[in-house]
Formats: C-alpha cells, structure tokens, sequence
C-alpha cells in the first residue's frame, strides 16, 4: 500500500502503477470484494491470449437495488473498461497509453484510459469469470456528485468528441446549457 497525492482517482491509481513491481496491473476499486479466484482466472487469460494487453472482468452487485440514491458500476457482459475490475499490461499502461489522464478528478478516467485503447487498436477482452462484488452506494451528496459527473463528461467529450455523435442525451443537454 503507497498513499496517494490526493489529487483525485486518476492521480491515485498512476501513482499506485509507477510503486508497482509486476509486469500486469489489476485495478479493483477498495469497496470491492474479489472472487477468491480473481487473480488465478486473470493469470490464466495472458497465459491463453498473449496477445490481449488489456482484460475487462465483471462487476456484479452484492444485493437487488433498494434506493434510487444508490449506485454501483456493474458491468456483467463487458464493453466498459471500469477500473473497479481490469487488469492492464504495466509496459503498456505506462509508456503507451501514458496512464490515466490526470485532468479527470473523480469520473471517466477508465471510459477515457478504454477509448485511447481502442484507438490504438488493441482488443480487450472481457472476463465473465473474473469478477468482483460491488456494493451499493448511496450517495449522500448527490448535487456534488451531479456537478463532478458533468465537469467529467464535458472534459470527456471535449477530448473525444468523435463520440459525441453517440450520445443523443449528451448533445441536447449540452445545447440546453
């Protein structure tokens, strides 16, 4: 464990990659709760695809939602890339990609680390068997919260406005500002 600069998850996580001593980083967030097979079924993928640098597994959740304030990333088919559960190659994730985009405070720093993945072209594949519980959480701030998630997702599309054309909830909010 190495404490982080405290400048927001992205900052956290590279700072954790550059104390790392292993040729592959799994990236879980610290509320989650691994299979116990997690890190055996992880090894195995590079053993069976040694040409996947990057691996997605699935979130799942640890209860049925009570609470419209409550929320988890599950992600139970793929296609994400949330950091609460993917394993990366080190080499790759650093002197590629160039880590997580530090300018990202709280949000989006995985979606953005999965689309500069998928611009340079490499595969990633998802790991049904590779998962993590992830409990609800509600959120007691949730206005700041709002205000966070939209300062990421302006800061998103703004770096990838290709993507924009995607999201028809994104532009008519956007136009309404």
């Amino acid at each position: 464990w190495v404490e982080g600069p405290h400048k927001g998850v992205a900052a956290n996580r590279n700072n954790g990659v550059k104390h790392a001593k292993g040729d592959w980083i799994v990236f879980i967030d610290n509320d989650c709760i691994p299979d116990k097979e997690l890190i055996n079924t992880y090894i195995k993928a590079i053993k069976d695809n040694p040409e996947i640098l990057a691996f997605e597994g699935r979130i799942s959740a640890d209860r049925e939602r009570r609470h419209f304030l409550e929320e988890a990333p599950l992600n139970e088919t793929g296609g994400y890339f949330w950091t609460c559960n993917v394993m990366i190659q080190k080499d790759y994730f650093v002197n590629t990609l160039k880590g997580f985009d530090e300018n990202f405070y709280m949000y989006r720093e995985d979606v953005d680390l999965r689309e500069r993945i998928k611009l340079d072209g490499q595969p990633m594949l998802f790991l049904k068997e590779a998962y993590v519980i992830h409990p609800w959480r509600l959120q007691k701030h949730s206005v700041e919260i709002i205000k966070q998630k939209f300062v990421s997702l302006n800061y998103f599309y703004n770096k990838h406005p290709h993507l924009i054309k995607k999201s028809t909830k994104y532009k008519k909010i956007r136009n309404e500002l």
